[in-house]
């Protein structure tokens, strides 16, 4: 009986204490609407979340703004400081979406890329209001972690673009005159350092024989080297 009076115990311990984590869990995302929270799971890849959480950070710093342009006649101080709260969960949503997108090596750069430029936006509009916003001591604790939250996630995108880099541009198949005409003159007179024009690459024919390839059919081979080494 003892034994399992213990066991009864110890249970509700267990409750007890994991009741708040869940309650917390459950309250994480309670900035978002049942809708938008559909629109970040059916999102297929990082980048689209990160959009998406930019995007309903947007709209808070919109509402925002108009709160405090039309403050409503209750409860003002309550929805400015819940839609900064919205705001920064958002903007802190995004920075974890594309920090795991790096960590998972998935191809997030346009993410990356649309974090820095909305960053870049979001920012002076806070520090405007930081500067000289109406009624500031209502807000200013909310108002800091948002200009914080923001610069932090901007500084992040800005590491990130220097570490990831951009998707490569996709070219037709083919050959440019002005090219194959160049790279049939470094056959010719060797190997070959120089940039194509308008080329991403550089042609080197250090890697095969040229002497031999020159005496059968060199503009044959030339404009097959290009096709396949020069575009792709």
């Amino acid at each position: 009986m003892k034994l399992k009076s213990s066991i009864l115990l110890f249970a509700s311990c267990l409750l007890l204490v994991s009741a708040p984590i869940c309650v917390r869990a459950a309250q994480e995302k309670d900035y978002l609407s049942a809708l938008e929270a559909d629109k970040i799971r059916d999102a297929e890849t990082s980048a689209e979340r990160i959009k998406l959480f930019l995007g309903f950070a947007e709209d808070r710093l919109k509402k925002f703004q108009y709160e405090i342009e039309h403050p409503s006649s209750n409860r003002h101080a309550e929805m400015l400081n819940a839609l900064l709260n919205a705001y920064i969960g958002c903007v802190d949503d995004a920075a974890d979406v594309m920090q795991l997108g790096i960590e998972k090596q998935e191809n997030i750069r346009k993410g990356i890329d649309l974090m820095a430029s909305r960053t870049k936006e979001f920012l002076p509009i806070l520090q405007k209001y930081s500067a000289n916003g109406p009624e500031l001591e209502l807000y200013k604790d909310n108002l800091d972690d948002a200009i914080e939250g923001t610069q932090d996630a901007m500084n992040d995108a800005e590491k990130a673009k220097k570490k990831v880099a951009p998707p490569p541009v996709r070219r037709k198949h083919g050959w440019r005159p002005e090219g194959s005409a160049f790279a049939l003159q470094c056959v010719q007179y060797g190997p070959c350092t120089e940039r194509f024009p308008g080329e991403r690459i550089r042609v080197t024919h250090a890697s095969y024989n040229w002497q031999r390839n020159i005496k059968a059919s060199p503009e044959r081979h030339v404009f097959s080297y290009l096709k396949q080494e020069t575009y792709n």
